[in-house]
Protein backbone atom coordinates (compact mmCIF):
# COMPACT_ATOMS: atom_id res chain seq x y z
CA UNK A 1 0.00 0.00 0.00
CA UNK A 2 1.07 3.25 -0.95
CA UNK A 3 1.50 5.29 2.18
CA UNK A 4 0.05 9.09 2.36
CA UNK A 5 1.00 12.21 4.12
CA UNK A 6 -1.27 12.93 6.92
CA UNK A 7 -0.81 16.64 6.39
CA UNK A 8 -2.07 16.10 2.69
CA UNK A 9 -4.97 13.37 3.00
CA UNK A 10 -8.35 13.72 2.19
CA UNK A 11 -11.44 11.36 2.40
CA UNK A 12 -14.32 11.64 0.36
CA UNK A 13 -17.65 10.07 1.18
CA UNK A 14 -20.08 11.53 -0.98
CA UNK A 15 -20.21 9.32 -3.79
CA UNK A 16 -17.91 6.14 -3.71
CA UNK A 17 -15.33 6.52 -0.62
CA UNK A 18 -11.85 7.46 -2.11
CA UNK A 19 -9.04 8.39 -0.99
CA UNK A 20 -7.87 11.64 -2.67
CA UNK A 21 -4.34 11.71 -3.93
CA UNK A 22 -4.20 8.14 -3.19
CA UNK A 23 -3.33 5.23 -5.51
CA UNK A 24 -4.05 2.90 -2.71
CA UNK A 25 -6.66 0.14 -3.00
CA UNK A 26 -8.86 -1.19 0.12
CA UNK A 27 -10.37 -3.90 0.79
CA UNK A 28 -14.34 -4.20 1.55
CA UNK A 29 -13.89 -4.15 4.96
CA UNK A 30 -11.23 -1.14 4.95
CA UNK A 31 -13.47 0.37 3.19
CA UNK A 32 -16.38 -0.36 5.37
CA UNK A 33 -14.33 0.79 8.62
CA UNK A 34 -13.20 3.88 6.82
CA UNK A 35 -16.96 4.85 6.03
CA UNK A 36 -17.84 4.41 9.42
CA UNK A 37 -15.45 6.37 10.73
CA UNK A 38 -14.98 9.65 8.33
CA UNK A 39 -19.09 9.66 9.06
CA UNK A 40 -18.68 9.81 12.67
CA UNK A 41 -15.31 11.97 12.34
CA UNK A 42 -13.97 13.18 15.71
CA UNK A 43 -16.42 10.62 17.63
CA UNK A 44 -15.04 7.55 19.23
CA UNK A 45 -16.43 4.30 17.30
CA UNK A 46 -16.33 1.36 19.30
CA UNK A 47 -15.01 -1.89 18.47
CA UNK A 48 -18.60 -3.37 18.47
CA UNK A 49 -20.01 -0.98 16.97
CA UNK A 50 -17.33 -1.18 13.57
CA UNK A 51 -18.07 -4.89 13.86
CA UNK A 52 -21.74 -4.32 13.24
CA UNK A 53 -21.12 -2.21 10.47
CA UNK A 54 -18.63 -4.66 9.08
CA UNK A 55 -20.89 -7.83 9.36
CA UNK A 56 -23.75 -7.32 11.08
CA UNK A 57 -25.45 -9.48 13.18
CA UNK A 58 -23.10 -12.32 12.53
CA UNK A 59 -19.26 -11.31 13.08
CA UNK A 60 -16.58 -14.46 12.66
CA UNK A 61 -15.02 -15.44 15.95
CA UNK A 62 -11.68 -13.82 15.02
CA UNK A 63 -14.03 -10.27 14.26
CA UNK A 64 -12.12 -8.83 16.82
CA UNK A 65 -8.44 -9.52 14.85
CA UNK A 66 -9.87 -9.06 11.53
CA UNK A 67 -11.13 -5.14 12.90
CA UNK A 68 -6.99 -4.38 14.31
CA UNK A 69 -5.73 -5.60 11.37
CA UNK A 70 -7.86 -3.18 9.04
CA UNK A 71 -7.01 -0.61 11.45
CA UNK A 72 -3.17 -0.94 11.06
CA UNK A 73 -3.57 -1.25 7.23
CA UNK A 74 -5.69 1.84 7.28
CA UNK A 75 -3.15 3.39 8.98
CA UNK A 76 -0.22 2.66 6.63
CA UNK A 77 -2.31 4.15 3.99
CA UNK A 78 -3.79 7.32 6.01
CA UNK A 79 -0.37 7.56 7.95
CA UNK A 80 0.10 6.52 11.54
CA UNK A 81 -1.82 9.58 13.33
CA UNK A 82 -4.95 9.57 11.30
CA UNK A 83 -6.89 6.96 13.54
CA UNK A 84 -6.57 7.09 17.00
CA UNK A 85 -7.34 4.17 19.47
CA UNK A 86 -8.44 5.00 23.04
CA UNK A 87 -10.12 2.41 25.54
CA UNK A 88 -13.91 2.64 24.09
CA UNK A 89 -12.33 2.46 20.31
CA UNK A 90 -11.37 4.37 17.08
CA UNK A 91 -11.38 7.76 16.03
CA UNK A 92 -10.54 9.07 12.51
CA UNK A 93 -7.91 11.90 13.43
CA UNK A 94 -7.97 14.35 10.15
CA UNK A 95 -8.23 18.20 9.83
CA UNK A 96 -12.09 18.95 9.83
CA UNK A 97 -11.56 19.61 5.55
CA UNK A 98 -9.93 16.80 4.86
CA UNK A 99 -13.21 14.83 5.02
CA UNK A 100 -15.51 16.32 2.45
CA UNK A 101 -18.68 15.41 4.01
CA UNK A 102 -17.73 18.09 7.03
CA UNK A 103 -16.30 20.50 4.16
CA UNK A 104 -20.02 20.19 2.72
CA UNK A 105 -21.69 20.70 6.17
CA UNK A 106 -19.61 23.69 6.29
CA UNK A 107 -20.66 25.06 3.07
CA UNK A 108 -24.10 24.21 3.67
CA UNK A 109 -24.54 26.20 7.57
CA UNK A 110 -22.50 28.75 5.89
CA UNK A 111 -25.22 29.33 2.60
CA UNK A 112 -28.13 29.28 5.20
CA UNK A 113 -26.75 31.38 6.74
CA UNK A 114 -26.30 34.06 4.21
CA UNK A 115 -29.94 33.86 2.95
CA UNK A 116 -30.67 34.89 6.64
CA UNK A 117 -28.38 37.59 6.47
CA UNK A 118 -30.34 38.40 3.03
CA UNK A 119 -27.29 37.65 0.66
CA UNK A 120 -28.88 35.35 -1.77
CA UNK A 121 -26.18 35.43 -4.54
CA UNK A 122 -23.58 34.40 -1.96
CA UNK A 123 -25.46 31.89 -0.70
CA UNK A 124 -26.65 30.48 -4.13
CA UNK A 125 -22.17 30.28 -4.83
CA UNK A 126 -21.66 28.68 -1.86
CA UNK A 127 -24.53 26.62 -1.93
CA UNK A 128 -23.28 25.18 -5.00
CA UNK A 129 -19.83 24.43 -3.97
CA UNK A 130 -21.71 22.36 -1.35
CA UNK A 131 -23.41 20.30 -4.24
CA UNK A 132 -20.23 20.35 -6.85
CA UNK A 133 -18.52 18.31 -3.63
CA UNK A 134 -20.98 15.45 -4.31
CA UNK A 135 -19.80 13.29 -6.82
CA UNK A 136 -22.98 11.13 -8.50
CA UNK A 137 -24.71 12.92 -10.87
CA UNK A 138 -28.82 12.16 -9.88
CA UNK A 139 -30.40 12.33 -12.96
CA UNK A 140 -28.19 9.49 -14.40
CA UNK A 141 -28.41 7.51 -11.24
CA UNK A 142 -32.14 7.74 -11.34
CA UNK A 143 -32.36 6.69 -15.33
CA UNK A 144 -29.86 3.80 -14.59
CA UNK A 145 -31.93 3.28 -11.55
CA UNK A 146 -35.26 2.64 -13.13
CA UNK A 147 -33.58 0.77 -16.14
CA UNK A 148 -32.09 -1.35 -13.72
CA UNK A 149 -35.78 -1.85 -12.12
CA UNK A 150 -37.30 -2.75 -15.02
CA UNK A 151 -34.56 -4.90 -16.35
CA UNK A 152 -35.08 -7.02 -12.70
CA UNK A 153 -38.99 -7.42 -12.82
CA UNK A 154 -38.27 -8.86 -16.11
CA UNK A 155 -36.17 -11.55 -14.73
CA UNK A 156 -37.66 -11.91 -11.38
CA UNK A 157 -37.26 -15.93 -11.55
CA UNK A 158 -33.72 -15.60 -12.78
CA UNK A 159 -30.26 -16.85 -10.58
CA UNK A 160 -29.72 -12.83 -10.12
CA UNK A 161 -29.53 -11.56 -6.47
CA UNK A 162 -28.64 -8.13 -5.23
CA UNK A 163 -25.61 -9.16 -4.48
CA UNK A 164 -24.58 -10.97 -7.47
CA UNK A 165 -26.26 -8.20 -9.37
CA UNK A 166 -23.21 -6.19 -7.87
CA UNK A 167 -25.46 -4.07 -4.78
CA UNK A 168 -22.96 -4.04 -1.60
CA UNK A 169 -24.47 -3.61 1.88
CA UNK A 170 -24.67 0.47 1.64
CA UNK A 171 -23.07 2.29 5.00
CA UNK A 172 -25.48 4.37 6.79
CA UNK A 173 -24.55 5.87 10.00
CA UNK A 174 -27.83 4.81 11.51
CA UNK A 175 -25.87 1.32 11.78
CA UNK A 176 -23.13 2.81 14.04
CA UNK A 177 -25.78 3.59 16.67
CA UNK A 178 -24.66 2.18 20.15
CA UNK A 179 -25.40 -1.84 20.66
Amino acid sequence: MNRVDIRRVGISVLGPLTIVDSAARLSPRETIILAALAAKAGEVLGPDQLADVVWGNSPPQSWHKNLQSCIVRLRKVLGPESIETSPQGYRLNLPHDDVDARQFETLAVRGRELLTLGEPERAAYTLSQALALWRVALSTSSRSGSRERSRRRGSANSASTPRSGGWTRPFSPATTATS
